[in-house]
């Protein structure tokens, strides 16, 4: 009989247990309408491709990973932005003239925002990532600065992208100054 009790107190223990264990997370003020990405391995994937293919310099890869309605953001302040076509351009540009790029210390994060009242453009399937970027030029200086991606994943390829990177310390350890403004007292 003593065994029957703790039989049927254990099959009614564990699962409630489990059910105290699945409950839905709190819903984090300023994160409503978001989850996390079901895609995220995938996601990730697309997005390292792109940005491969990007530094490489390789047309083709860039071209199979940008969406035909491709927009980027960022790369020379936060009011520039490209076409397709201009960004591959760009970036054809940069491979042409500077060796060595890769990026190292990826941190990875993905999340889908499904309704966004305010911005509908946030809308989609998100991966961003934080890496420390470097490369050589063609005089051989070596640079390697901190770099922030925000990429949006619509039917398998990057439609949108915005980059964030401290300008200030690449162009430094290129060799350029900082000069003040020429003063306007006469």
């Amino acid at each position: 009989m003593k065994k029957m009790k703790v039989a049927i107190v254990m099959l009614l223990i564990i699962p409630a247990f489990f059910a105290s264990c699945s409950q839905p997370p709190e819903v984090i003020p300023g994160y409503e309408n978001t989850r996390l990405n079901p895609d995220f391995l995938v996601d990730v994937e697309i997005a390292r491709a792109l940005m491969t293919a990007c530094i490489q310099g390789d047309r083709e890869g860039m071209e199979r990973y940008m969406h035909e309605n491709y927009t980027s953001l960022g790369a020379y302040g936060a009011n520039s932005q490209f076409t397709r076509q201009e960004a591959i351009e760009g970036w054809l540009e940069f491979a042409k003239y500077n060796n060595n790029a890769k990026f190292s210390n990826r941190i990875w994060y993905s999340w889908v925002v499904d309704k966004m009242d305010n911005n509908p453009d946030l809308v989609g399937k998100w991966v961003v990532t934080w890496s420390d970027f470097s490369y050589s030029n063609e005089d051989g200086l070596e640079v390697s600065f901190p770099m922030h991606l925000a990429a949006r994943i619509s039917e398998g390829k990057v439609d949108y992208s915005i980059m964030f990177y401290d300008r200030l310390s690449m162009m430094r350890q290129l060799g350029y100054r900082l000069l003040p403004p020429e003063s306007t007292e006469e």
